[in-house]
């Protein structure tokens, strides 16, 4: 009780009142298993014989064959449904259950449907995939109503969502294509039916709104999204699908669309990326199924509120706000995609939008009418009108995003990262290696560029924007202005400041804590820097690990020892609570109440008030040099940490670090010699640790004065 209420007085008292009248409804009329599939079901579920396809397309010949090594190697695994999601490595996620087995668990109303699947499955020798445990703690979640399930602490529920979104998808497509171009007919018809399988698979054994599957709406949009683009993929290539297959897929992604739609993660105030997941899923769903008034209603609704939330949740200066720069580029992707395809609808689907009926709509949102919709219809040049001020926020969101791109063509991970994507069109064909291990790269995020040089029209240059077949449509919508890196103080709003010269990148976090106040995907990280140099890191944001599978290691991963910043002992920045596994998506305490100070392209200067006395970092850049010094007149020891990259090496000269990766060498020099090394953990991504090392200087000074050289 105590922990609602601080929750409550941690947000705008507007808010507040509206979720406990929320609240208040839901405990007076609360929703059961029947009145929810009785939702799921009153849609019509009438059947259709095709989609509207042509948006996407397997990547061109000669890329493929330039990667058919690769392709087949990851190909291989997925065939044998080995999978390597959040840290697991390659693992076997078939079931322990035999067919009749698994028919035998799931609810009854489900049985006949997935008995009947599963006697189409046999035919294949298919095995079916385990899409209920999480492997890490070889946990597995009851086949029960999806309300009624929760998480549980050293259990990760991520990890079977992580598999349900079928990201995985994309290398089947690829593997068919490739095997077209050989002229392998027995690979292209292994491809086509493993793909109809897992999906026929997933449907027998996940009935609607039961299992661990149908716990977050936003992975259901996810796993839909996925369905329908890689069967645009397989289609561009004339793929075959069976009758059988057409039909239980059809179906399901009408099912997914109601569940969707009735359990939209709306919320006063605080809704986020789990309800612009929602919108992009039903645009997806728009643009996909065949002309009718439903179709329509489905791209109405989601313009209207994507056109919304892209104003709400993306702040003036194109920053997300919840203030997590992972967090930013994984919306942003979902507005990119979203406007990829409702901006390129066949001219039939533009007739049809200008001429929707919201009579009937059955949703937890409601559907304005097309005479009050911010966005409106050109019937002649059949293309859909956008308002000026979104446009604007969506040049905005590009620039900010362009900004934060390093010269790897990577992205600093500030505050939580739980490698979400919408499509993985790379699944481990973009790899880093850590020591002598690789990895799949998931801090690129190249789709980001492909989209951004479509909506320009540009063709891109990345092995995969081939894909995107429609080009140059939107430059007559948008009118987009070519995007540069923005100015550092036009990121005030999200509380990160890039610095950018030929020599280095150098991030700098002084800000809010996102979302409104709750803070759920900030960390304690104020004043923290991150340094790159000539496209090589030096000192990095650690990461995140997980969520609710452990509360300490996600308050360490999120604590400001985890941080390249001031540490007095024993001192937390912003505080939280572990009374529930809930906790760990707040800020209890907003203390820092960080500010810039002063910012020009030479300097900054920050503050934060979280301790006894205030502290202030004051850089200073040159093109060789950075110059840092920190000044706190709390009483006793101090520590600055600076967390290296995995790949770096140091070695200790008295009062100087030397720092090498790769062929670059950087000098840290501080007043004196209390330098010393400690291990940590690195997180690139949500559920992997790679070892590393970090340097703590050690001062009881109160101005604490240190220099980095190139």
């Amino acid at each position: 009780m105590l922990s609602d209420f601080y929750k409550f007085t941690n947000i705008p008292l507007a808010i507040s009142i509206r979720k406990l009248f929320v609240k208040g409804k839901n405990f007076t009329f609360p929703v059961t298993v029947e009145s929810e599939k009785s939702k799921i079901y009153k849609f019509p579920l009438s059947a259709f014989e095709q989609l509207t396809t042509g948006y996407f397309r397997i990547p061109y010949e000669e890329i493929l064959i330039e990667i058919s090594q690769e392709i087949k190697g990851i190909a291989e695994n997925i065939l044998r449904h080995r999978f390597n999601l959040l840290g697991t490595g390659w693992i076997d996620r078939n079931h322990q259950l035999d067919h009749a087995s698994i028919c035998e668990r799931v609810p009854y109303f489900w049985q006949p449907k997935a008995q009947e699947i599963s006697r189409y499955l046999q035919q294949y020798q298919f095995q079916p995939i385990n899409y209920w445990n999480a492997p890490k703690s070889k946990f597995e979640w009851d086949i029960t109503y999806h309300r009624r399930l929760k998480p549980k602490e050293g259990v990760d529920i991520k990890e079977p969502w992580e598999l349900g979104r079928m990201q995985h998808l994309p290398i089947l497509a690829y593997l068919f294509g490739l095997a077209k171009t050989e002229n392998n007919r027995e690979l292209a018809n292994r491809a086509v039916a493993e793909y109809q399988n897992q999906i026929l698979d997933f449907i027998a054994t996940n009935p609607p709104l039961y299992t661990i599957q149908w716990k977050s709406p936003m992975d259901c949009g996810i796993r839909l999204i996925n369905w329908l683009f890689i069967y645009d993929l397989f289609t561009s290539k004339d793929a075959e699908f069976t009758d059988f297959f057409k039909k239980e897929f059809f179906e399901s992604i009408l099912i997914h669309i109601n569940f969707i739609l009735n359990n939209l993660e709306w919320s006063e105030g605080l809704r986020a990326n789990h309800y612009f997941a929602n919108l992009t899923a039903l645009a997806f769903a728009g643009a996909f199924l065949p002309v009718s008034n439903f179709s329509s209603q489905l791209v109405a609704f989601s313009l209207q509120e994507i056109i919304n939330e892209t104003l709400h949740q993306f702040f003036e200066g194109g920053g997300n706000f919840e203030c997590s720069t992972m967090y930013h580029l994984q919306v942003a992707e979902m507005l990119l995609l979203s406007l990829y395809l409702l901006g390129n609808l066949p001219p039939e689907k533009v007739e049809s939008l200008a001429s929707y009926k919201n009579m009937g709509w059955r949703a937890t949102r409601n559907l304005l009418p097309l005479e009050r919709q911010k966005f409106s219809v050109d019937v002649s040049a059949k293309k859909i009108i956008f308002p000026p001020k979104f446009i604007e926020r969506v040049n905005c969101v590009i620039a900010f995003t362009k900004a934060l791109e390093k010269a790897n063509k990577e992205f600093d991970q500030i505050g939580d990262n739980d490698s979400g994507r919408v499509l993985r069109l790379n699944y481990f064909l973009r790899t880093v290696k850590f020591g002598n291990e690789t990895y799949e790269n998931l801090l690129e995020y190249p789709i980001l560029n492909i989209l951004t040089d479509n909506l320009n029209g540009i063709f891109s240059d990345d092995t995969f924007g081939s894909i995107f077949i429609k080009k140059n449509r939107l430059l007559s919508y948008f009118e987009f202005r070519k995007t540069e890196p923005i100015d550092v103080s036009a990121c005030k709003e999200f509380g990160l400041y890039v610095f950018k010269s030929e020599n280095y990148s150098l991030s700098f976090r002084c800000g809010g804590i996102g979302q409104w106040g709750k803070g759920g995907h900030s960390h304690n990280d104020q004043l923290s820097i991150t340094l790159n140099c000539r496209g090589i890191d030096f000192i990095v944001d650690i990461g995140t690990y997980c969520y609710t599978c452990s509360v300490e290691a996600r308050n360490r991963f999120r604590s400001v020892i985890s941080h390249n910043t001031l540490v007095v002992p024993n001192k937390e920045q912003n505080t939280w609570k572990t009374n529930n596994l809930d906790d760990v998506f707040w800020i209890s305490k907003h203390r820092t109440k960080s500010k810039i100070i002063q910012i020009n392209k030479t300097s900054i200067i920050g503050e934060q008030y979280a301790y006894r006395q205030p502290h202030r970092r004051c850089l200073a850049f040159e093109p060789n040099k950075i110059w840092g010094e920190d000044l706190c007149l709390c009483d006793g020891e101090k520590h600055l940490h600076f967390h290296l990259h995995p790949n770096v090496t140091v070695e200790i000269k008295n009062n100087l670090a030397i720092l090498q990766n790769a062929n670059i060498k950087i000098l840290m020099i501080f007043e004196d010699s209390s330098i010393g090394i400690e291990e940590y953990e690195y997180s690139p991504q949500y559920g992997l640790l790679i070892a590393s090392k970090r340097i703590v200087y050690t001062s009881h000074r109160n101005q604490l004065r240190w220099r980095l050289e190139l």
